[in-house]
């Protein structure tokens, strides 16, 4: 095999990983997931069987992807940071298709690193730390591959693939090992990055299982029913009382229902 052709497969690798840990995420559209993995899917082929296109077609339907992406990222996305998220991720894929030289392999390894790490905003799974440590392995892969071969005076053939698979394995093992200590060493948050309110301040009137003695918020109306109560009896009922929520434990600064 060429090593062009190894290099391309790798950063393909790269881009698979850093694309399905936005597929796997809940907090990604569904159109967009299915959308995403279509463009996966078809990249990979695209690669594989060595297809070329029209170049002005596949211009033309970069262009109107990205349009749509925009569009919808403006108009739709619940957060600006996540109309970034989708953007980036189909720029990745339509860079997918295009893996012939050094360069675009590097711009497109680079774009994969943005990914995954927006991955990382929305995936707090375990599942997360396989996709990471996979891309990982294909990262170091594939800088290793462009180093060797970028670097060589004149295009020679890969070394001995014994001698390639040692060097390669060797510094990839060194480098998941590095990453492991940062992983159990860094502190971590038990939640999405996307979840958290985005606006601080404030607070909403209606139920609630606790509450903090002395925080300060505007009180915002929330039009939200708490209750609907169907009777039999067909006149209504003089002075009728709900008795509500009675807080009954206190931890904290903080008083909470424990008896629902």
């Amino acid at each position: 095999m060429k090593p062009e052709r190894l290099i391309s497969y790798a950063i393909l690798c790269c881009i698979t990983f850093a694309t399905l840990g936005l597929v796997l995420s809940q907090q990604i559209a569904p159109a967009h997931r299915l959308a995403y993995a279509f463009l996966l899917l078809t990249a990979a082929v695209y690669q594989v069987r060595q297809l070329r296109w029209n170049r002005w077609v596949f211009n033309i339907c970069a262009i109107l992807v990205l349009v749509l992406s925009l569009v919808y990222g403006i108009w739709f996305a619940e957060y600006p940071i996540l109309a970034a998220i989708y953007f980036i991720g189909y720029i990745i894929l339509l860079r997918a298709f295009e893996l012939s030289t050094t360069r675009d392999c590097k711009f497109a390894l680079l774009l994969s690193l943005f990914e995954i790490s927006a991955a990382s905003l929305m995936l707090i799974s375990l599942r997360y730390f396989f996709l990471l440590a996979a891309w990982l392995a294909a990262a170091l892969f594939s800088l290793c591959l462009i180093t060797i071969y970028s670097r060589a005076p004149v295009k020679k053939p890969l070394p001995a693939p014994a001698r390639l698979f040692g060097l390669i394995t060797s510094a990839s093992l060194f480098s998941i090992a590095f990453g492991l200590l940062l992983f159990f060493f860094l502190p971590r948050i038990g939640f999405s990055l996307l979840s958290l309110p985005m606006e601080t301040g404030r607070a909403w009137s209606g139920y609630s299982s606790t509450i903090t003695v002395g925080e300060v918020s505007k009180i915002l109306e929330n039009r939200t029913p708490v209750m609907r109560v169907h009777t039999d009896v067909p006149n209504e009922i003089p002075g009728l009382k709900w008795r509500m929520r009675a807080m009954d434990y206190y931890e904290s600064n903080s008083w909470h229902d424990r008896l629902g």
